[in-house]
């Protein structure tokens, strides 16, 4: 059995490798030709990661059990292109341009964006780890919208000093995006700024670090999703519109929003919680019955993260 310092050590330099002199050949790479190697080595990886693809259709078919092995296999070998194809992309994120993200990402629903603006309350982007995530932010920043990411502070006490390394480096790309980053535990009064000014605020449904959690139905089973979303709208009564992007191509997106999503009433604040989280996470479920691929393999590494207590399980 090799043991796991050596396998920490080996990891870290694949991982040095990948975030340093890699990354830096992919921002010198033309957009088109970093693309299509990402492409390569995606289809090259899923084509050899056997074991790894029927890990996947396995914990797919919890979700999916009316699907047959030949079809959850085939969502699992997409799962890990995409995945790959996603993480490549990272590292030529900050290259983005004006130019470059409008060539690459179609908008669908935008009239869905102006609704939810049209009250002047400001508007929560809501996201989850679906696809190429990332994306969404430069395609939205460059198109006009002044753009505001939440997300809670970073995880560093379970990582290595290469993951800390990995995070200083995310931070250099994104620094030139037109995007203001803001941390959950630092900024919220920013976030209620930016709100008030009729801005959107972009936040993830499917977080897996919370401080308070709402039970849900997610695909016929008990699940656990954080409720800073509807708490975010119920105080400020910020539109919320859910938003996903979708790879069509190796080398193209689709921006989807979807019709606001009004809060309801209900006879107490854990109800109210609950009603509305679970009308949120219906959203997300259909969008993940229509593009599985594009949720499988966030869904494989939560479930490996919660067995070691890293971050929450979707389902208890």
């Amino acid at each position: 059995m090799i043991p796991e310092q050596f396998r920490n050590a080996l990891a870290d330099s694949l991982l040095w490798l990948f975030w340093v002199p890699f990354r830096r050949l992919m921002q010198l790479l033309p957009l088109r030709a970093a693309y299509f190697l990402a492409w390569l080595l995606a289809w090259l990886a899923s084509y050899f990661l056997l074991r790894l693809k029927r890990t996947i259709a396995a914990e797919l078919s919890e979700l999916l059990p009316d699907l047959s092995w030949k079809e959850l296999g085939q969502i699992a070998g997409e799962s890990i292109q995409l995945d790959i194809q996603r993480r490549m992309e990272e590292l030529f994120f900050g290259q983005f341009t004006q130019e470059s993200t409008a060539a690459t990402v179609s908008i669908e629903g935008e009239e869905f964006l102006q609704q939810a603006g049209s009250a002047g309350k400001g508007t929560l982007i809501l996201l989850s780890h679906f696809g190429s995530f990332l994306m969404i932010l430069p395609a939205l920043a460059f198109r006009g919208y002044p753009v505001n990411q939440l997300a809670g502070p970073p995880e560093l006490k379970h990582h290595r000093r290469i993951n800390k390394l990995i995070f200083r480096l995310r931070e250099q790309d994104y620094a030139p995006l037109p995007v203001r980053f803001l941390r959950a535990d630092l900024h919220i009064k920013d976030m209620l700024k930016a709100l008030k000014n009729n801005e959107l605020v972009a936040m993830a449904l499917d977080g897996r670090i919370s401080s308070s959690w709402v039970s849900v139905k997610f695909f016929g089973k008990d699940a656990s999703f954080a409720p800073g979303p509807v708490k975010i709208a119920a105080k400020t009564g910020a539109a919320i519109v859910p938003t996903f992007i979708v790879r069509d191509r190796f080398n193209h997106h689709r921006l989807i929003f979807t019709e606001p999503v009004p809060l309801q009433a209900a006879a107490d604040e854990e109800a109210f919680l609950q009603t509305n989280m679970q009308r949120l996470v219906a959203v997300l479920e259909a969008k993940i019955r229509q593009h599985p691929a594009h949720f499988a393999m966030i869904f494989h590494i939560n479930q490996q993260r919660s067995r070691l207590g890293i971050e929450q399980s979707f389902f208890s």
